[in-house]
């Protein structure tokens, strides 16, 4: 008998969702034509025992301009739009900017992965949900398992919502073990 309610249970826990669950659990933005929020994101290198801190802010502009700027500790800015990915660091003169055509990516797996990037980012559930795996584990609570394991630079992400259903925390768990959390402000939305 308790064998039953354990195996019940943990069907429940972590119970695979539909297209249109999840499309439930992102309906807080649909409608969003811009997402700005700052974020504390930690890189924790599993091999060398060490914990890497940066924080920022992000902006999302639909349908393809996304901003990731880190602040601390030190100035990098990643601009991705559907054309290109720039990346900048430092200040002053001694400033750099690298620029990727994603025009010029080689097919397979680097496409892939920018297509799923671009998907997260936007949190477009149609292609989230034709990437991924989707279980809830809790409530507001969500694994997503790549379907292509190759595809994608990740074994699994987490994600908590917040009782509003904006995205609050990300666990991304890399092929190396190595783990990045990022946890999220308060959404300015317009």
């Amino acid at each position: 008998m308790i064998l039953a309610v354990i195996l019940c249970f943990s069907q429940w826990a972590s119970a695979s969702m539909t297209q249109s669950e999840v499309a439930k659990m992102l309906h807080r933005y649909e409608s969003v034509k811009s997402i700005e929020a700052s974020f504390t994101q930690v890189k924790t290198l599993k091999d060398m025992n060490m914990s890497i801190k940066s924080s920022g802010t992000f902006k999302i502009t639909r349908p393809n301009q996304i901003l990731w700027k880190i602040k601390e500790p030190a100035p990098v800015s990643i601009i991705i739009s559907a054309q290109e990915i720039k990346i900048q660091s430092g200040q002053g003169t001694g400033a750099q900017t690298e620029i990727y055509k994603l025009s010029s990516l080689p097919s397979g797996k680097m496409a892939k992965s920018m297509s799923g990037l671009m998907a997260w980012l936007n949190l477009d559930s149609k292609e989230i949900y034709k990437n991924y795996d989707v279980t809830s584990t809790e409530k507001n609570q969500y694994v997503f398992t790549p379907k292509d394991k190759d595809a994608q630079g990740f074994k699994t992400l987490g994600m908590t919502l917040d009782n509003k259903g904006f995205v609050k925390k990300i666990k991304m768990v890399e092929i190396s073990d190595d783990t990045i959390d990022i946890e999220f402000g308060s959404p300015k939305i317009w």
